[in-house]
């Protein structure tokens, strides 16, 4: 447990030959996929972990249950924070902090959209991530520096320079403020390959993607969940594509609950939102894309 704690200006160069990953924190659960992360009231500010494509200045990997609320990711270089592979069930985590991993909280409210998704998709299953009232401000890739044109950069998770999760069961994302990141793809946000992710109360606000998704990415959910936006505003952000939502390779996305699309650019297609072979996307209670 991390709590009320700063990390700045840390850097994570080297290991082995290799290059380095959490600049201010790495965590890896290794397969048996025991250890819990809970982070809160804790500001990451000004950490280096450029050194390599998809580096972070928090990496998380192989946890079983990770909590994350009241804190701060800002100024970092590389990744904020990079979640892979957290498939746990951390309902009962007993966790001394009641708002995280408490659902009715949310599904208690009298949302039929949210309160169904929540049933089908949530709480059908444990929740394995859960982020709350926390801030991801002026963070830039290395993605984004970088381009991901060479080898390099290749295999490199490609984007979500707030927060990036990859290959994760179910997921909360609550009251959550994304400003100025940038990215490669997913300029502030980027889920790849994940089962079910919901986005409630957040607001995402001049992000930029140099290809798909200024402020959000969605790509290769394979007919799995999917991803619930609610209640939500994404404003001026700008990508080729997508200038807030971009979603891909058979992502399922449902859009509603006031959520509101505002002043959003892409240079191609899809000025706020741009879904390409996606298995489906649906607009629901009437979402203004001004």
């Amino acid at each position: 447990m991390i709590d009320n704690c700063t990390f700045e200006n840390n850097s994570a160069i080297y290991n082995h030959g290799i290059p380095g990953d959490g600049a201010a924190l790495y965590v890896d659960g290794y397969t048996a996929r025991s250890t819990a992360l809970y982070i809160m009231n804790s500001t990451f500010y000004n950490n280096n972990g450029s050194s390599s494509p998809g580096s972070a200045a928090v990496s998380a990997s192989q946890c079983n249950c990770i909590g994350i609320i009241d804190s701060t990711f800002e100024n970092n270089l590389g990744i904020a924070l990079f979640i892979k592979l957290t498939l746990g069930d951390c309902e009962n985590s007993g966790l001394p902090y009641p708002p995280l991993f408490n659902l009715s909280a949310i599904a208690g409210n009298e949302d039929i959209y949210l309160n169904q998704y929540m049933q089908d998709t949530i709480l059908g299953g444990s929740t394995s991530v859960d982020i709350r009232n926390t801030t991801f401000k002026g963070n830039v890739d290395s993605t984004f520096l970088q381009g991901v044109d060479t080898e390099a950069v290749a295999t490199a998770v490609k984007g979500g320079a707030g927060l990036s999760i990859q290959s994760t069961q179910r997921i909360m994302l609550v009251d959550l403020h994304f400003d100025d990141n940038k990215a490669w793809q997913g300029g502030a946000l980027l889920l790849d390959s994940c089962f079910a992710a919901a986005i409630w109360s957040s607001t995402f606000t001049n992000n930029l993607a140099t290809q798909g998704g200024g402020a959000i990415a969605s790509v290769n959910n394979l007919h799995l969940g999917g991803l619930f936006v609610g209640n939500t505003s994404a404003t001026n952000n700008t990508a080729l594509t997508g200038g807030a939502l971009y979603g891909a390779d058979q992502a399922s996305i449902t859009i509603g609950n006031g959520t509101v699309f505002n002043g959003n650019e892409a240079s191609t297609d899809g000025g706020a939102v741009a879904c390409l072979q996606c298995a489906s996307l649906t607009f629901q209670d009437q979402v203004p894309c001004k």
